[in-house]
C-alpha cells in the first residue's frame, strides 16, 4: 500500500490531496495566501515565498485531519512537539521549522513535528537526496 500527498499551487491557493493507491482519496485541504499590489502600479503584483509555505502547512493539515488521521495539534508553531511523528524514510531532507526538537534530533531525520516541517530537496552531494529526485518523507501516522 502506498499513500502519498499531492500539492498543487494556484494563483492564490494550494491544495493538498491525500491518496491511497487502492482506496483512492482519503482527504484534501486548501489554504490561500495573499496577493500583493503596490499603488505605484495596480498592474504589478507580487507574492511571497513564506506565505506559499504558511499555506502549505495549512493545507497540509487540513488534508490530515479530513483523512481521519488522528494527530494532536496544540500550538500549530513548532513549539509544543505534541505532533511529533516517527520518519521512516527520507528522499532529499527534512525542512525542520520547529524549536522543539534539538539539532541533533534534527540531523537524525528519525521524527520531525508534522505541523512545520516538510520535504525539501537536498543539494546535489547530500546524503539521502538524488539530484532531480522529488523530496518526499514516509512517516508513522497514529
Amino acid at each position: 500500500m502506498a499513500v502519498v500527498a499531492g500539492v498543487d499551487f494556484g494563483t492564490l491557493s494550494v491544495r493538498v490531496s491525500i491518496v491511497d493507491d487502492r482506496k483512492g482519496r482519503l482527504g484534501s485541504g486548501v489554504a490561500e495566501y495573499p496577493l500583493y499590489r503596490t499603488k505605484q502600479d495596480p498592474n504589478h503584483a507580487t507574492q511571497r515565498h513564506d506565505d506559499h509555505m504558511a499555506a502549505l502547512a495549512a493545507a497540509m493539515r487540513r488534508a490530515v485531519e479530513d483523512a481521519g488521521v488522528d494527530v494532536m495539534w496544540d500550538c500549530r508553531k513548532g513549539e509544543c512537539g505534541i505532533c511529533q511523528v516517527k520518519v521512516l524514510d527520507v528522499s532529499g531532507r527534512i525542512d525542520h521549522r520547529d524549536v522543539f526538537l534539538s539539532q541533533q534530533q534534527k540531523e537524525t531525520y528519525a521524527s520531525l513535528c508534522l505541523c512545520v516541517a516538510r520535504a525539501a530537496r537536498g543539494e546535489p552531494g547530500d546524503p539521502g537526496s538524488a539530484s532531480g529526485e522529488p523530496a518526499a518523507v514516509t512517516l508513522h501516522l497514529p
